[in-house]
């Protein structure tokens, strides 16, 4: 599954592309939907075949090929328009569809083309780039493109004048069709805009998971890769870039994490904190490396990214001097780990977490309030204050009675 700025950057360089277009034209007729081979499926077309060849081939009604991971497929031709057994091949239908809107979700693209509605999920190393057409056939359809470039065609929607191609590099993405866009929109798709459903669903998956049999003693980072439905888009850099806005150790256990009203309050507000950096910052990011529609970053545009980590995949990172403090002041205390006597986390309350509320100047001051579930309260706000509206967190925790739990 993709991280989630990976799908908000392809939506944008997509929106980017076609989205004038649509605006000043309306919706944009499709033609045809090429497709590359796997080498297995290459193996049963005559030589004479341009898969045989490693080049893209237009599919037909009768196409019955599916992509997608070992427990998903989805089929790459409108299952709906499929002719099976003896019955003639008829692609009339396509050419009634068009692209007339694009979304996105944390997974991937919702194209709407009309009648039926597809949705590209990325799953792996696949990547969405708009192309006019005639740049799109002389680049993939060149004589030694095909069997030489070290990416496939996963699938391209082509266009009279433009097309839309997913590359992939081991064709593990997912395509969905459905009668209407809403159908593949149906959960929340930008919890950026839609909070209360984010803490909604993340105070309901704390206590499934609590009235489980699980021990939750687990890494609480794999627990919330695990729960996409929850944390949709958040892999394996993105959980550990949450954690450190969060001011927490990636070596928390679950229960450690979401046990404590603090700390999951400092995680749902990291999310918040990291999505709004998306939102606001990441067009900026990508539109400067758009040439004539194409997607062309230059080295330095492409390192300029690294700026946005605070710490995966870095040696060293800048942080405020008080938030120095704390890690020095942290790394003291854990040094005790690495003594002969028993030490146990959980029981040495001086163990601070490097929590720096800086980092969430703008998010702090937004809807649901979480303040006083990250830095404390003696009561709980509901009680206090009727007049106060308690957000899912809150009640969760509330219900709990965990207004006394050590912040760290």
């Amino acid at each position: 599954m993709p991280e989630t700025r990976e799908s908000k950057a392809s939506f944008l360089i997509i929106q980017e592309y076609f989205g004038p277009i649509l605006k000043a034209e309306g919706p944009i007729g499709l033609e045809a939907i090429e497709i590359d081979a796997t080498k297995a499926e290459a193996k049963r077309f005559p030589k004479s075949h341009p898969a045989a060849s490693g080049l893209p081939y237009r599919i037909d009604s009768g196409c019955t090929v599916t992509r997608g991971n070992n427990n998903s497929q989805g089929p790459v031709y409108p299952p709906v328009w499929r002719t099976y057994g003896k019955k003639p091949v008829d692609n009339t239908r396509l050419s009634t569809l068009a692209l007339t809107s694009i979304d996105y979700t944390y997974r991937g693209i919702v194209l709407d083309l009309g009648p039926l509605s597809l949705m590209i999920q990325y799953l792996t190393h696949t990547s969405a780039h708009p192309f006019h057409t005639p740049y799109y056939l002389s680049s993939i359809y060149s004589n030694t493109m095909g069997l030489t470039r070290k990416f496939k065609v996963g699938m391209a929607l082509i266009f009279k004048d433009h097309v839309l191609a997913f590359h992939s590099h081991d064709m593990i993405f997912q395509p969905t069709w459905a009668s209407s866009r809403a159908a593949l929109l149906s959960a929340p798709t930008d919890f950026y805009s839609a909070e209360w459903a984010f803490f909604a669903g993340l105070a309901t998956w704390i206590r499934t998971r609590r009235s489980s049999s699980s021990d939750r003693h687990g890494l609480a980072t794999e627990a919330i890769r695990a729960a996409g439905d929850v944390f949709p888009g958040v892999g394996v850099y993105t959980v550990i870039e949450l954690f450190f806005l969060a001011g927490l150790s990636p070596q928390l256990t679950e229960a450690e994490v979401f046990f404590n009203p603090s700390r999951t309050a400092r995680v749902g507000l990291s999310y918040r904190t990291y999505l709004h950096e998306s939102e606001t910052g990441l067009r900026d990011l990508i539109c400067p490396t758009i040439k004539d529609g194409l997607l062309a970053p230059t080295q330095q545009q492409r390192l300029a990214y690294i700026n946005w980590l605070h710490v995966y995949a870095k040696d060293r990172s800048k942080i405020p001097a008080r938030m120095a403090e704390l890690v020095d002041d942290y790394e003291k205390t854990a040094a005790l780990s690495k003594q002969p006597e028993k030490w146990v986390r959980y029981n040495t309350p001086t163990v601070f977490d490097v929590f720096e509320t800086s980092y969430h100047s703008t998010t702090l001051m937004l809807k649901p309030d979480l303040s006083q579930l990250i830095f404390g309260s003696p009561t709980s706000p509901a009680r206090a204050n009727d007049s106060i509206l308690s957000d899912p967190l809150t009640e969760y925790f509330d219900e709990q009675g965990r207004w006394s739990t050590f912040t760290y």
